[in-house]
């Protein structure tokens, strides 16, 4: 399904992938933050309570899963590029994450390599929401890969 988007934010999301995927890493990152202000600063004041950051780097997910379906790879090759590329504290890493959930859910690896996934480690050992969000969607497609409760 495509989300309802406007022309501006499918033509930043075209030119962030085309960026990223050719190696102009710092610009497409760059272009990125600017797209996740800009849909932020877009929320009714009234709703940005409930439409936080959360919310955005969802959206922007759903834009580069729906510009990548020609080409499911790319989702993948993105969420790596992104992740190798973004610090653990910044906001933006939830963009890969969010990537990479929805990746493993319709081209799922098997449960025992999923565990040495950089993207994987990373999120199962973050206690942000991002990390949680991450552990949750993971445990619920693949409930044998979540190492068992200390």
């Amino acid at each position: 399904m495509k989300p309802d988007c406007s022309p501006e934010e499918t033509q930043s999301v075209q030119q962030i992938i085309a960026d990223l995927l050719d190696g102009h890493i710092d610009r497409g990152v760059e272009m990125l933050r600017v797209l996740k202000d800009e849909i932020h600063a877009a929320i009714p004041a009234r709703q940005r309570q409930s439409r936080g950051i959360t919310w955005v780097l969802q959206r922007i997910s759903q834009l580069f899963i729906s510009e990548c379906t020609t080409q499911p790879q790319d989702i993948r090759t993105l969420a790596d590029i992104l992740f190798k590329n973004l610090e653990l504290n910044d906001f933006l890493v939830g963009v890969p994450i969010f990537l990479m959930a929805e990746y493993g859910k319709s081209n799922p690896p098997p449960e025992h390599l999923l565990p040495m996934s950089p993207v994987y480690t990373s999120g199962t050992r973050d206690e942000s929401c991002f990390g949680q969000l991450f552990t949750a969607t993971i445990s619920a497609d693949f409930p044998a890969a979540l190492p068992a409760p200390a």
